[in-house]
C-alpha cells in the first residue's frame, strides 16, 4: 500500500471513530440531562471526501461519505472538538459541511444553476505552522458563519454549504444556490470574505495585512469544467 493511500484511509478510519465519539457523548444520558440544547436554524451534516483512488467523474461519490449530522450548538461542538482539523487531512481530501438534505454535489437539485465562491490560501511568505492555523481557523470561521443562520442576512435561503479542500494551495469555499442576479452573487461573495478573514473584528496589524492577502472568486457549475474565471465576480477587485 502506497503512502498516500494509507494516509488517506487512516484519515478516514480516525474520522468514522472520533465521530461515533461525539455520537456516544451526545447520546449519553449525563449528557442528555445535565447539558441544555441550544437548536441551530437548521441541521447541518458534515461530509467527508476520501480520495483512496484516483478521483474521476465514475467513482467520485463512492468516495463521498456522510459523516454525522448536527441539529444543535452543543452537537456542533462535541462533532468539532472530536474530528481532526482539516490541516491535519491528507492531500486530496475535503471536508463539506452542508444543509441537511443537500449534497455536496454540483448535480444535487439544490445547487443546479448555482456555484461557489473559493477563498485560496495563498500562504506564501507564511510559516508552515501558522499556515495551518489559518487554515483551522477560516474553516471554524466558515462553519460558523453557516450554522447561527443570520451571518448572511437576507440571503440566508441560497447557502448549501461550505467546505475546506486540502489541496497543494488549500481552500475554503462556499456552495450557493441559484440566484436572482449578479448583485445577489456579488453581496454574498463579500460578507463570506468578511466573516471567514474576520474583517469586521478587532484585527491587529499582522491580522489585518494577512487578511488582505486573500481573494475570493466565485465560479458557476455550470463552468468548473471550463475552468472559466469571470472578473466580475472577484472580492476586492
Amino acid at each position: 500500500m502506497s503512502t498516500t493511500t494509507a494516509e488517506t484511509n487512516n484519515n478516514e478510519n480516525t474520522i468514522a471513530t472520533t465521530a461515533t465519539e461525539a455520537q456516544e457523548v451526545q447520546d449519553s444520558p449525563r449528557s442528555t440531562k445535565s447539558v441544555i440544547q441550544h437548536p441551530l436554524e437548521h441541521t447541518w451534516a458534515l461530509w467527508f471526501h476520501n480520495p483512496s483512488q484516483k478521483t474521476n467523474a465514475a467513482n467520485f461519490f463512492m468516495n463521498l461519505n456522510q459523516v454525522y449530522a448536527v441539529s444543535t450548538i452543543e452537537q456542533f461542538w462535541g462533532l468539532y472538538n472530536h474530528v481532526m482539523t482539516p490541516s491535519k487531512l491528507g492531500m486530496g481530501c475535503t471536508y463539506y459541511l452542508f444543509r441537511q438534505g443537500v449534497q455536496p454535489k454540483w448535480e444535487d437539485e439544490n445547487c443546479v444553476g448555482g456555484g461557489e465562491w473559493l477563498l485560496p490560501l495563498d500562504t506564501k511568505g507564511i510559516k508552515p505552522d501558522q499556515a495551518k492555523q489559518l487554515m483551522d481557523q477560516y474553516w471554524l470561521n466558515a462553519m460558523l458563519a453557516c450554522i447561527s443562520g443570520d451571518a448572511f442576512g437576507e440571503y440566508e435561503e441560497y447557502i448549501c454549504g461550505v467546505a475546506a479542500m486540502i489541496r497543494k494551495q488549500p481552500r475554503i469555499s462556499l456552495w450557493i444556490r441559484k440566484t436572482p442576479d449578479d448583485k445577489t452573487i456579488l453581496a454574498i461573495g463579500e460578507i463570506f470574505r468578511n466573516v471567514v478573514l474576520l474583517l469586521d473584528a478587532d484585527l491587529s496589524d499582522e491580522e489585518k495585512r494577512q487578511a488582505s492577502m486573500f481573494k475570493v472568486q466565485f465560479k458557476s457549475f455550470a463552468d468548473q469544467m471550463k475552468f472559466i474565471r469571470d472578473p466580475r465576480f472577484q472580492i476586492p477587485k
